[in-house]
């Protein structure tokens, strides 16, 4: 029983990820347009007739026939390989790992208002995307007023990983050996910051042995990578691009809520 499913999975993630050529559609439409037609006219044709025996075989080849062909064809039609993949990965970075964020950040917030009384008002604002790379700014505003800069992070997704990378300024210590194997990680981001990256690491994700550098606004900023496999066929599977999206939605939140700039009154 196991291995049919696993079989019919298989098989399902095989047809979301064709290509067709435009031929090749208009051959299927032509062959599911001709078994329809056949089916149906043989159906008319046995009831004008009253020819039993040609309902029962008209009725049988639509009920085997129609539910396949329909299936076959939201597949087909509703994918087309890596146009599918790079559009999948857009609508996961652009809406819903920001959707998911701003979520984790109202509920919470709700439950903190239910005990104690705050105006407080997040949201996360896309600044780049570019192919498979998603550029993020947290901001706040406290009771109304504009919101301050807060914190910056980017997410690099592809069909197999995805790296979550924080952007932190560089320390006002300059450090010689930036490796984190070294155990410099408490160094570069912060004692407070400590306890949700040890979570992340916990949960699967796998530390970058070293930082990455960039400039943000000509100011120079740190970059903590933090990688994470995706399963198979990730990209395809709406339960586990949830998943990773509210995952990431509480990582981002432990470390927004140890960010001095965004806890800054």
């Amino acid at each position: 029983m196991e291995a049919e499913k696993a079989q019919s999975n298989e098989l399902i993630l095989w047809l979301k990820s064709l290509d067709l050529p435009l031929w090749a559609k208009v051959a299927l439409v032509v062959i599911m347009a001709s078994i329809l037609g056949s089916a149906g006219s043989l159906l008319i044709h046995g009831f004008l007739k009253g020819d039993k025996e040609e309902i029962s075989v008209a009725t049988t080849l639509l009920a085997i026939s129609l539910p396949v062909l329909l299936i076959v064809t939201a597949l087909v039609f509703g994918s087309n390989g890596e146009k599918t993949l790079q559009k999948r990965t857009s609508r996961v970075l652009q809406i819903l790992i920001p959707a998911c964020i701003k979520e984790n950040f109202e509920v919470i917030e709700q439950k903190e208002n239910s005990f104690a009384s705050s105006n407080k008002s997040f949201a996360v604002v896309h600044t780049v995307l570019h192919g498979c790379i998603a550029d993020y700014l947290l901001t706040v505003s406290n009771d109304g007023r504009a919101a301050r800069a807060g914190l910056r992070f980017s997410i690099e997704l592809n069909v197999k990983k995805a790296n979550v990378v924080f952007w932190l300024p560089l320390p006002v210590n300059p450090i010689n050996d930036v490796s984190l194997e070294s155990g410099n990680l408490v160094k570069l981001i912060g004692q407070q910051r400590l306890h949700s990256a040890l979570g992340a690491l916990a949960e699967g994700y796998k530390l970058n042995t070293a930082p990455v550098f960039r400039s943000v606004d000509n100011k120079p900023m740190l970059g903590i990578v933090f990688i994470r496999f995706l399963p198979k066929d990730f990209l395809l599977q709406s339960l586990e691009t949830l998943y990773f999206a509210q995952d990431i939605a509480f990582f981002i939140r432990g470390i927004a809520d140890k960010d001095e700039s965004i806890n800054e009154k």
